[in-house]
Formats: structure tokens, C-alpha cells, sequence
């Protein structure tokens, strides 16, 4: 839910709210308004960064509670918690300088949605030092993307219906979006297959 209230507060999620900001920045027109925007996207990706921190942290307590029926909070590694957050850095520094607002939502959809989510969702688990084999989380984490994937864009559509904000001007945007999530997790994939840290029994 964190992760879909972050969506809310950045207009980058929505297509006429990117087009209008590129718009400004590219023509330059409205220099004040373009730095304003600007900074509304810089402030948006922090709270993303640091809600997929808090999602890291969430997601290993909750597996070690449903397998192991406890949890240990020493399981967070520090080294988890770089890998988050200079990922995070670099995906949403390369959206941000993408001109084109389409391209730059499928981009952040398939890397930071998909992939980064994945990686996120694989470290916990790993972390977290469940008794699982490689095929197991590699399916679970593609469940639990797939279902915040799914789950975000049914919470964009709810809010498009009941307030101002647009999330998607169609159908065919909601579709893009999810096929994006599904190659982030392709990608993400063939990173846990090629990681030798977990044992595939």
C-alpha cells in the first residue's frame, strides 16, 4: 500500500502529467514551472527509493514469519540495503532523463516495477534464511511482483475513477504497463538463475 500511495504523490505515474512536465522542460516556455517539476520528480523517486527500503524490510519479516514463525530483525543486511538504494538511484536517475514520457514510463515499469521490485523480493527471501530451494523463490518472487503489479494497476484505475488524477488515457496503456512489469521480471529471473549464493536442490 505504501508503494501505491508513493504513486499517488508523483504525477510522473500519470501520462498527461508527464507529457505536460516534458513539454515545459523540453520548449523551455515556462522556465519556472519546468524547475518545479523538475523537483517534483526528484522528490517523487526519493519516496520511491525509500519505499522499496521499506518494502525490503516488510517483505523479510513476513517471510520469515509465514515459514519460520518468528523473526529475527538481524537478518537485514546492510549490503541489501546499498544494493537497494544505489539501484534505485541509477534506474530512476536514467528515467528522469529520458525526453520521451512514454518510453520513460514503460522504462520504469519494466526496470523499477519489474525488476528492481524482483531484486528486492529475491533479497528478502534470501535474507530472510528460508529453507527454500532457487526454484521456489524464483517462483514466489515473480508471484509477489506480478501481484503488486496487478494490484497497482487496479489501485491506479480505482483512483482514475474517483478523483482528478490520470493514470491511463486507455486501455492499452494499463496493458503496456503490465507487459513491461512481465519483462522486468524476465530480467530479473535470469539474475536469480545465474546467482550460485542459493542452492538449487
Amino acid at each position: 500500500m505504501l508503494l501505491f500511495l508513493c504513486y499517488i504523490l508523483s504525477i510522473a505515474r500519470s501520462s498527461n502529467g508527464r507529457t505536460a512536465a516534458f513539454e515545459a522542460v523540453n520548449v523551455g516556455s515556462i522556465p519556472a514551472l519546468a524547475a518545479s517539476l523538475s523537483l517534483v520528480y526528484m522528490i517523487s523517486y526519493i519516496i520511491f527509493i525509500v519505499a522499496y527500503i521499506i518494502l525490503y524490510v516488510m517483505l523479510n519479516y513476513a517471510f520469515q514469519f509465514i515459514f519460520k514463525g518468528k523473526i529475527n530483525k538481524k537478518t537485514l543486511k546492510k549490503k541489501s540495503f546499498l544494493i537497494i538504494l544505489f539501484s534505485g538511484i541509477f534506474i530512476f536517475s536514467i528515467v528522469f532523463f529520458i525526453k520521451d514520457p512514454e518510453f520513460a514510463n514503460r522504462v520504469q515499469h519494466a526496470i523499477a516495477g519489474g525488476f528492481l521490485t524482483m531484486l528486492i523480493s529475491y533479497l528478502s527471501f534470501k535474507d530472510s534464511e528460508v529453507k527454500l530451494n532457487k526454484l521456489q523463490i524464483l517462483i514466489l518472487t515473480a508471484l509477489i511482483v506480478t501481484f503488486l503489479g496487478v494490484l497497482n494497476e487496479i489501485f491506479e484505475f480505482f483512483v482514475q475513477m474517483n478523483t482528478s488524477l490520470v493514470f491511463a488515457l486507455s486501455v492499452n496503456d494499463t496493458w503496456l504497463d503490465l507487459t513491461a512489469n512481465s519483462f522486468g521480471i524476465i530480467l530479473g529471473s535470469v539474475f536469480i538463475l545465474f546467482d550460485k549464493n542459493i542452492k538449487n536442490k
